[in-house]
């Protein structure tokens, strides 16, 4: 007898109307519903730290790798002075606060290529010379030396050799010992073991390490569909949080960011952006509001009306306005990333100089959450988007959790498919040709 249960583990954050962190909810103080159904959670339980405590109060110590809170600090490269102060300003009180025996922390830098300024580790002065590192403002060229001997080093643990003939590694690679006994790096005990899943997790997640010709959001949106690959192996909650300036989502690249929330929401990563910009003087939405301007202005130019044509011949803004038009509302370069964190279960962090109040709230989320299960029952895999809502009828009370996911059939998932991947292998192997789009081609001689 063959047999296969999917079941969706949604993990959330539940605070008052003040911010503060509820830790007494009860399964039927929630309602689920997976694409208007409404689901029968199978379990329910709040994570804090290392241990889980269930409904019913009874409170049970979680295995070694569940006890484990990864946080990885992706920093975008920044030329403002002033924004990478504020990002490092931040990210250290975040690293040097009080922190759980079970969290560890990464430093990469998204410049021409994904580089690795520090692997996994607790170690606060180590964290804090990698975010020095990452918002000084060093072109990609001179990190790259020190990236390349991170990995380097990392692949020669896994092979069993040790760093420059010394008997042990790299300090930073023995954080593990510190969650899970004292076995030596490398043994069979449980600290060397967890300390190679660590080690194996981060070559992982750099596996996107080639150079792109252009600094947009392809190589932000490559990047972090990389860490998310790498970071899928681990149970538990992990977390990336994103320094950025914001990102320019151009309609080419939709697929791209659906295909990035949906891996982080399936590999149970929820995303942080932090908008380094600091306070805005200037409305987040005038960029659209001038690019719209200027296509109806164009419009109108053309004979009034932007689906009218102008057959007396017509300017390069006339024949653009149509375009001009639809991407005018993809000018506000927040609103992406503010769509990634709130489509897996994270927020947005910006509008401010001094973002270590901020960064401190996600702090409390990495050591303490929510973890509720349920199946959701689905006979057909068609790759389709199901949209996940979480609801309470208690009062004041303010639910962050992931706005859903796509049914992909277990052998995609493990072949990494992208979503929009599998509609198209299954019009191939219906082998149908679709008459959705009809044309004729041929050939002909120009004389």
């Amino acid at each position: 007898v063959k047999t296969t249960v999917d079941e969706v583990v949604l993990d959330f954050i539940a605070r008052d109307k003040k911010g503060k962190p509820v830790t007494d909810l009860k399964p039927e103080d929630l309602a689920v519903s997976d694409n208007g159904a409404k689901q029968q959670p199978a379990s329910f339980r709040l994570v804090q730290g290392a241990e889980a405590i269930s409904q019913g109060g009874t409170t049970t110590k979680l295995d070694p790798l569940r006890q484990l809170r990864l946080v990885t600090l992706a920093f975008e490269a920044m030329s403002d002075p002033a924004q990478r102060k504020t990002a490092r300003a931040g990210a250290i009180d975040l690293v040097k606060g009080e922190q759980g025996g079970n969290v560890f922390y990464s430093v990469v830098v998204i410049d021409t290529r994904l580089l690795v300024l520090q692997p996994f580790t607790s170690d606060k002065d180590a964290l804090t010379k990698a975010i020095n590192d990452a918002t000084s403002g060093y072109s990609a060229q001179k990190l790259l030396p020190e990236s390349d001997r991170i990995k380097s080093d990392l692949r020669r643990y896994l092979a069993g050799q040790t760093f420059n003939g010394a008997d042990q590694p790299n300090t930073t690679l023995a954080a593990a010992n510190q969650v899970v006994g004292q076995a030596p790096p490398g043994g069979t005990g449980a600290g060397g073991a967890m300390q190679a899943k660590l080690v194996s997790v981060m070559l992982d997640m750099l596996r996107m390490d080639a150079v792109i010709a252009s600094q947009d959001a392809r190589l932000s949106l490559n990047s972090l569909e990389s860490l998310v690959r790498g970071l899928q192996s681990m149970p538990g909650r992990k977390s990336v949080l994103y320094f950025s300036t914001g990102m320019t989502l151009t309609p080419e690249l939709d697929a791209i960011f659906r295909n990035l929330t949906s891996m982080a929401n399936r590999a149970n990563v929820t995303f942080y952006s932090v908008d380094t910009r600091g306070v805005m003087t200037f409305a987040q939405n005038a960029g659209a509001t001038d690019q719209l301007a200027g296509a109806n202005a164009a419009a109108a130019a053309a004979g009034g009306g932007i689906a009218k044509r102008n057959d007396s011949g017509v300017s390069t803004d006339e024949v653009k306005a149509s375009d001009n038009a639809e991407t005018s509302s993809r000018a506000n370069v927040q609103l992406p990333i503010r769509n990634l964190a709130e489509a897996t279960g994270g927020f947005l962090l910006g509008e401010s100089n001094d973002l270590r109040t901020s960064l401190r709230h996600v702090n409390e989320e990495i050591a303490s959450y929510y973890e509720l299960t349920y199946n959701p029952h689905i006979d057909n895999y068609d790759g389709s988007f199901h949209k996940l809502k979480l609801e309470s009828d208690r009062k004041n009370l303010v639910l962050q959790a992931r706005n859903g996911y796509f049914a992909l059939p277990p052998e995609a998932r493990a072949a990494g498919l992208a979503t929009f991947e599998l509609p198209l292998l299954k019009a191939i192997s219906d082998a149908q040709v679709s008459h959705d789009v009809e044309f004729r081609a041929g050939a002909f001689l120009e004389q």
